[in-house]
């Protein structure tokens, strides 16, 4: 019984030296942000990054939709998007890099405030690879896994608004694989996880060109067709007057 107790002692304290090497060999948060950089193309090709006119397709299988998206950025984070859904109508979003906004045929136009707006701000922040401090308070690496079909670093993060939420990095390739986050939305906050697969370079960046969206058992995917580089007019990113209208309402 005696020797028994022994081995099993040894098996339980193998195990956790195991766990505590493995743990070891985890890379740490600003490792995995680094190589994230060089593998998106590095600092200088990030920076020197301008505006960009895209176009995709966006699609919803289960309700039969697939419709063409347009999208317009410029750095660091001003966007518009427009896309007309069949049998909703058009729908538009955009920021000026002061004001956030979205008209939906559904619920009218708004103006995205509170944690709606830290979001979009991170997620559109086309520089946001170099300066994590902006939208990030803290992070840990908490494991290696296998996560959709790739083996990942887990990056447990915390926001600066007080938001936690985690990343997966491709350990192979250094990119970004996907997130899983309470996205902020109309319908209020929706338990969403994003894929982002088939990176090509635009401009010496790479870019997901195919991003999945799961949402409430619903999956959509977004394909970009194209991506026309150089400079973005203003005028692109000026608010609509039903925008406008609101922000002059008391």
């Amino acid at each position: 019984m005696t020797r028994l107790f022994t081995r099993l002692t040894i098996a339980v304290a193998g195990l956790a030296l195991a766990t505590t090497v493995a743990a070891a060999q985890l890379p740490t948060v600003k490792q995995v942000q680094d190589r994230y950089v060089e593998a998106l193309g590095g600092r200088k090709a990030i920076e020197n990054q301008g505006g960009r006119h895209m176009l995709a397709i966006v699609e919803v299988a289960s309700q039969g939709i697939s419709a063409p998206i347009e999208i317009w950025a410029s750095p660091p984070n001003k966007f518009y998007t427009v896309t007309n859904i069949p049998g909703l109508g058009e729908i538009s979003s955009g920021y000026d890099g002061e004001t956030a906004w979205t008209i939906n045929p559904a619920v009218g136009p708004s103006i995205m405030e509170g944690r709606a707006l830290d979001q979009l701000r991170q997620q559109t922040d086309l520089m946001g690879a170099l300066h994590p401090e902006r939208h990030i308070a803290s992070a840990t690496v908490a494991q290696e896994l296998m996560w959709e079909g790739k083996t990942c670093y887990e990056l447990k993060i915390k926001t600066t608004w007080g938001e936690e939420y985690t990343e997966y990095y491709d350990k192979a390739t250094g990119l970004l694989h996907g997130t899983a986050r309470s996205q902020e939305s109309p319908m209020g906050a929706l338990q969403a996880t994003t894929l982002s697969t088939d990176y090509k370079a635009f401009g010496g960046v790479l870019s997901a060109t195919l991003v999945t969206v799961k949402v409430m058992g619903i999956e959509q995917v977004v394909r970009t067709e194209s991506v026309e580089l150089g400079p973005v007019p203003d005028s692109i990113f000026a608010l609509p007057a039903a925008i406008k209208a609101l922000k002059k309402t008391p």
